[in-house]
């Protein structure tokens, strides 16, 4: 679940869409609702697939709270994950 981004904004409402495929060393952008408009690109830092993805970059000098966000990213990844049974 965590490293198809494709799918995101179908259980995390805050994210709009993610572009580009995790792999490590590349880059993805994501689009959050937290900051309409803005991209966020990133880089695949580490990649241990199921278990972790870590991303380096994309945080601009001034941009919103994202910690709401980060909050709801985690509640709706715990949520698919368990649904998933």
């Amino acid at each position: 679940m965590l490293i198809d981004t494709a799918s995101w904004p179908s259980w995390d409402s805050g994210v709009d869409a993610v572009e580009g495929t995790p792999a490590l060393g590349e880059k993805i952008v994501i689009r959050s609702k937290a900051a309409p408009g803005r991209a966020f690109p990133v880089k695949v830092a580490t990649l241990d697939a199921p278990r972790k993805l870590v991303f380096t970059g994309g945080m601009p000098k001034s941009m919103p709270d994202l910690a709401p966000s980060f909050r709801q990213f985690a509640d709706g990844l715990k949520a698919r994950v368990e649904s998933r049974g």
